[in-house]
């Protein structure tokens, strides 16, 4: 990412908060002095169904609650719980996930 690209990215942010008060003007001042910007977007991708066949979306990456919401702990708990079991019973390498929805 060139100097430019950077620069772009802090003057989207600095248009799209400069407006929100309380603490904005203080973390936009530090984001333009900072030189080890990073920038990135957070995308969640819905899906109707986990699993198809032999494959299923297990934790994060089948039921997360929001991309930055930190559950992947509470969530991937129940999982362990779930398809441990599941994984014991079948051959180790090939098990059929069971039907989620």
């Amino acid at each position: 990412m060139g100097p430019r690209a950077m620069d772009g990215q802090k003057a989207i942010l600095k248009e799209y908060f400069r407006d929100l008060g309380w603490e904005a003007p203080r973390v936009l001042k530090e984001m333009d002095a900072s030189t080890d910007f990073y920038y990135d977007m957070v995308a969640q991708v819905k899906m109707d169904k986990w699993s198809k066949g032999r494959v299923v979306l297990m934790g994060d990456a089948g039921y997360c609650a929001s991309p930055i919401s930190g559950m992947v702990r509470s969530l991937s708990a129940p999982t362990c719980l779930f398809f441990n079991p599941c994984s014991q019973r079948a051959n180790p390498v090939h098990f059929r996930a069971p039907r989620l929805l």
